[in-house]
């Protein structure tokens, strides 16, 4: 959903002289829910970045292979000092950190999915029940659309 229709569908909502803190819860919900979402995607970023990147720290010192996961920067770094032996490095954390991006991009595409799922399925307004009755068409009384309501229900 995008921000200016989740601003209408509070502020529609809101009474008018609350117009203020509905603004305002709707700005901090968003700002809370953009920060939290880089959060999380950069943790699934780093730890798979690490997770893919391990095999081949095998060539540094033990001193030294906490540091070179930190970013792929700090990889690049170290690699350019270890000389001819850091290029099998350097390109193992291009590969790993291309990995950690296709990981992050389809773990953020399922929430999004799921977010969008979510939303499709309790938005208000929806119509669950067939298409509404044409005046003056014959049709059930109130009595007999509770009858067969109840003899649905079971």
């Amino acid at each position: 959903m995008d921000s200016t229709t989740a601003t209408e569908g509070v502020m529609s909502v809101v009474l008018r002289e609350r117009g203020g803190a509905g603004s305002a819860i709707t700005n901090t919900s968003r700002q809370v829910s953009v920060a939290l979402g880089v959060a999380v995607l950069g943790s699934v970023l780093a730890e798979a970045y690490r997770t893919r990147l391990h095999p081949y720290l095998i060539i540094l010192p033990v001193g030294a292979r906490h540091n070179a996961t930190i970013s792929i920067a700090q990889t690049q770094v170290i690699a350019s000092h270890r000389g001819p032996g850091g290029d099998r490095l350097l390109t193992a954390a291009s590969t790993s950190f291309v990995a950690a991006m296709h990981v992050t991009a389809l773990i953020s595409a399922l929430i999004a999915f799921v977010g969008a799922f979510t939303v499709w399925i309790w938005t208000p307004g929806r119509s669950t029940a067939g298409p509404a009755p044409v005046p003056g068409a014959p049709g059930l009384d109130l009595a007999e659309a509770v009858s067969a309501t109840e003899a649905a229900d079971g």
